[in-house]
């Protein structure tokens, strides 16, 4: 379903062919990262740039990821979605933020306030993305064709390779 629509929204945007996953995942965490950045002049939020870094440290250095711990740092995506979610409906008093601010830091609270919403309503997008990169994560993380994998273990299960080494060495 990610797919389709993904294929959908490239042709009318007019680019031609297979959609670069591993790009759309940078850049999406690159403008999810410069969202929380600016909505840490509201607050603390570390807990959502430190599962950012993350993410662009395992697209930078796929070698010392697992698919298991990809799917983890997905899940740790959601939780920042979930505790973002209770600050925003649960625990937020506007009344005691314009009693703490001077007039002259309401404005930056004010802007900053506006991309923790960015933040919040761009994050499943974000969340969408990984997921996506979770279920094909050998070919987008590691680059390597799923396909591929299981014709080199069938081969070395059964033998064939033997061949082709022998061939190989005849030639």
């Amino acid at each position: 379903m990610i797919d389709t629509y993904a294929e959908t929204l490239s042709k009318r945007m007019g680019h031609e062919g297979e959609t670069n996953w591993k790009l759309v995942s940078k850049v999406v965490l690159i403008v999810y990262l410069l969202f929380t950045m600016l909505s840490c002049y509201y607050r603390p939020d570390f807990m959502s740039l430190t599962a950012v870094c993350g993410a662009l440290f395992f697209f930078e250095k796929p070698q010392h990821v697992r698919r298991k711990e990809f799917l983890l740092f997905v899940c740790f995506l959601t939780s920042t979605f979930v505790f973002d979610a209770l600050h925003l409906f649960v625990l937020h008093d506007s009344r005691a933020d314009d009693e703490q601010d001077s007039d002259m830091t309401k404005s930056v609270r004010q802007f900053s306030y506006l991309f923790v919403w960015i933040s919040f309503i761009f994050r499943p997008i974000v969340v969408i993305v990984m997921f996506r990169n979770y279920q094909s994560f050998m070919k987008l993380v590691k680059g390597k064709d799923e396909e591929a994998d299981h014709i080199l273990q069938a081969m070395a299960k059964y033998g064939v390779s033997d061949h082709l080494q022998v061939r190989r060495v005849e030639k």
